[in-house]
């Protein structure tokens, strides 16, 4: 089911370069080379969090992550990151 995911994502990842100016203009932007890019955005590809935050960056897009849950959340009290 991930690996389906993922190459949706990727998938789009190639749609976005190309839209935004293409992959030569996403690469150079990201610094990264062309042949990289398309390597890292391919069926196949498997892009490192560097790798793929660098590509977002030169498209000026960013990645965020919130939780699968959608319903009912509640805020936690005070703050949890302390220590008690």
């Amino acid at each position: 089911m991930l690996r389906g995911a993922l190459q949706t994502f990727l998938h789009a990842g190639r749609n976005l370069a190309e839209a935004y100016g293409g992959m030569a203009v996403v690469a150079r932007d990201a610094g990264i080379t062309r042949e990289a890019l398309y390597r890292a955005l391919s069926p196949t590809g498997n892009p490192t969090l560097k790798t793929l935050l660098a590509v977002l960056h030169a498209m000026d897009m960013r990645l965020s992550v919130t939780t699968g849950r959608t319903q009912d959340l509640t805020r936690p009290q005070g703050n949890t990151c302390r220590p008690a």
